[in-house]
């Protein structure tokens, strides 16, 4: 039987007409141009009719139709939607930054691994990534909350790049004494030094450093004048993760029928490349060199569905968006069979003008996607989970508000309109036969009564009516997405804010996992021992580490921070005499609060905070053993977890427990060790006794 899907199997060669196909029709039936529009046009308050001076004029009215309820009557901008996903994007942002992050190792009772995760995390995320993560990040956001929903790419780039590297004629002689006599190498500085074999010298150069003739020429020429000279050599110029904030069906797309990205037929990503950016994938990446020049003759070209022409006489066009001198590379993940049938991620590049000879079979690449997560490198984010599951039925808010800024829109008008007609009220005259009425500041309204002019009486009372509603529509707005409102109880705006924050982090959650598998699978163990300190153990890639994000809500208002760390500060902490508290835990969590930006600066997490506690233990009863004295401390805040490591050090270590036994010097040094901390933990005690005048029943 036939099999009906062809994307289901591999295979060395793609079939890039099915790709093509699957492509039109998800960008076509997958969201459509007007939904997406619209919410441009919306988040951005623009129209057909607009003006520059924001007055209604019948000269941009479409046929047929005039200005109304008069020539130069109001046409505010009212960006309602546009401020609502502003405030939104600022909290998620706050989340974003502030959420704290847990991550474990795969086996949970791994200190040492999970450490090692942390310390990678901090740095990715802490130092390498920063500024790519907080723009994409917001990126991510806008996307989500215009349109509905977004897609978070994660990959991992690595790029090379040209440096100038010196060589002297005297390193050459070295080398050509210890290479092999047959070999290039050992004739070349004779050949250098001899101006008649400048030719053959410069071949050698060009075959042994893959460097053009003219340059091989040159250093040939210094080499013999100068005895030194430069030639280029290639070097990893960047290896990291990198994230990418995609656009709905401008730069992501998928059949229409998919209801979770990843388990999506196929999955396409739109980038746009200069000629030179393509023509640097021949060697850094081994695109097809047919496909690049085919493609580079299709610079301007794109398969845009969505028209961004919103044919209006007042906007121009967006000079940042143009395509001219770009080239549409389409990239398309597919999950397919092997011939064992084994799942796996594909990745195939193509362009939707650049045809082979068989028509629409040329393309760039095509290649296992041999990350290690094994799943599709993107992350969506949707701004709500509807009755229905599909990814596109998620709404954003510009298609959930254009409503309510119309609404409003309305009312300001009518509010600015009657503002003129009482400034400037029309005037009443003698009404002349065959005139028409027209209603408006400061314009003549005929009346059958002859007699002086005079203005007319307008009815009172409607410029409150107008901004009664303008409120009731700036609670109702609040009160539908959780923003602070005084009329609406700060409970249920907090439980709002919860729900949306934790549907974000939950998709950073998935991001964060991406990226630190695929900097485990792709930075080299030196790298990596260099970043967290240690030389981190042997894991299982594909087993993703468990990472916790939490935020809460609450943490929004600054007030409320401060006086829930004042009163575990101040009250709750003297009373821990038994040391149920974490105070390291609550130290990052103060820090973070009140300095989230010093936070990674200052900070280590609390699996290398124990280490370093147990590290200074081990190294304290070392010194003990050969008899010097330990470092004391008053009143020392980690006392019970010291405490606890050097009882555990010393029953553990038989060579410590000897050397007590058989040196009074060692146990007396033991012995005052252990008393030490034991006042500290007495000194904390003694504080709480004075809190409330008793001693606690341990």
């Amino acid at each position: 039987m036939e099999q009906s899907d062809k994307l289901v199997n591999a295979s060395e060669t793609p079939d890039v007409k099915e790709l093509q196909s699957e492509y039109r029709r998800s960008i076509h039936e997958g969201f459509t141009s007007e939904r997406l529009s619209n919410s441009d046009k919306h988040r951005l308050a623009k129209w057909n009719s607009q003006s520059d001076d924001f007055k209604k004029h019948s000269a941009n009215m479409s046929e047929g139709n005039s200005a109304f309820p008069w020539e130069g009557a109001a046409d505010t901008r009212q960006r309602l939607i546009d401020t609502t996903v502003r405030n939104l994007l600022d909290i998620l942002m706050v989340a974003f930054n502030r959420s704290q992050v847990k991550i474990q190792a795969v086996e949970s009772g791994d200190l040492e691994a999970s450490t090692a995760l942390n310390q990678l995390f901090r740095w990715l995320v802490g130092s390498r990534l920063y500024n790519e993560l907080q723009r994409e990040a917001e990126l991510l956001g806008e996307f989500a909350l215009t349109y509905g929903f977004s897609v978070m790419f994660v990959g991992w780039e690595q790029s090379s790049a040209l440096k100038l590297q010196d060589i002297k004629l005297e390193e050459l002689l070295m080398m050509a004494q210890e290479a092999d006599p047959e070999s290039m190498v050992a004739e070349l500085p004779e050949l250098i030094q001899n101006p008649d074999a400048e030719d053959q010298a410069a071949e050698l150069f060009k075959e042994i450093l893959k460097v053009k003739k003219r340059r091989a020429r040159k250093m040939v020429k210094e080499l013999r004048t100068t005895g030194e000279t430069q030639f280029p050599t290639p070097y990893i110029h960047k290896n990291q993760p990198t994230v990418v904030a995609l656009k709905p069906y401008e730069d992501i797309s998928f059949p229409p029928e998919t209801l979770d990205l990843q388990k999506a037929r196929v999955v396409f990503r739109r980038v746009y490349m200069t000629e030179l950016e393509l023509r640097a994938k021949i060697s850094d990446d081994g695109w097809s060199k047919e496909f690049v020049e085919a493609a580079v003759n299709t610079a301007g070209k794109t398969s845009e569905s969505l028209s961004r022409d919103i044919s209006v006489n007042t906007l121009a066009t967006n000079q940042a968006d143009s395509t001219e001198n770009l080239v549409e590379v389409i990239y398309a993940y597919t999950r397919q069979l092997n011939e064992d049938d084994i799942p796996g991620v594909y990745c195939t590049i193509f362009n939707a003008y650049a045809l082979g000879d068989g028509q629409d079979d040329l393309y760039a690449k095509h290649e296992l996607l041999d990350y290690a997560h094994c799943m599709y490198p993107f992350v969506e984010f949707r701004r709500e989970r509807p009755a229905r599951r599909a990814i596109s039925e998620s709404r954003g808010v510009a298609e959930v508000s254009a409503c309510h800024q119309a609404e409003l829109k309305a009312q300001r008008d009518s509010i600015i309109d009657r503002t003129a007609l009482e400034t400037i009220p029309p005037v009443q005259y003698n009404r002349r036969l065959g005139q028409a009425n027209h209603l408006g500041p400061a314009v003549m309204v005929p009346v059958h009564k002859p007699g002086d002019y005079q203005p007319l009486q307008l009815t009172a009372g409607v410029p409150a009516t107008s901004m009664q509603v303008i409120e009731l529509i700036l609670q109702d707005v609040a009160d539908y997405y959780g923003l602070a409102h005084p009329n609406i109880p700060p409970g249920n705006t907090t439980m709002k804010q919860q729900a949306m924050i934790n549907n974000w982090l939950s998709s950073w959650t998935e991001i964060y996992q991406q990226m630190l598998v695929l900097a485990l699978q792709y930075l080299e163990g030196d790298d990596l021992a260099r970043i967290i300190g240690f030389q981190l153990p042997e894991t299982d890639l594909n087993m993703m580490p468990d990472f916790i994000l939490k935020f809460d809500a609450r943490d929004l208002n600054d007030d409320y921070v401060m006086k829930k760390l004042e009163v575990i500060a101040q009250q709750l902490l003297p009373m821990d005499a038994g040391g149920s508290i974490e105070r390291n835990a609550l130290m990052s969590k103060m820090v973070r609060s009140i300095a989230p930006d010093l936070a990674d600066e200052i900070l280590i997490d609390q699996g290398s905070a124990s280490q370093k506690i147990f590290d200074e233990v081990k190294s304290e009863v070392g010194g003990m053993m050969l008899g010097n004295e330990a470092t004391y401390k008053e009143n020392d805040p980690s006392a019970q977890t010291r405490l606890q490591y050097f009882q555990e050090i010393v029953q553990r270590n038989p060579k410590a427990q000897q050397a007590a036994g058989e040196d009074e010097q060692v146990a007396a040094l033991f012995q005052n060790y252990q008393q030490n901390l034991e006042m500290s933990l007495q000194q904390q005690q003694n504080a709480q006794i004075g809190k409330i005048g008793v001693k606690q029943v341990q």
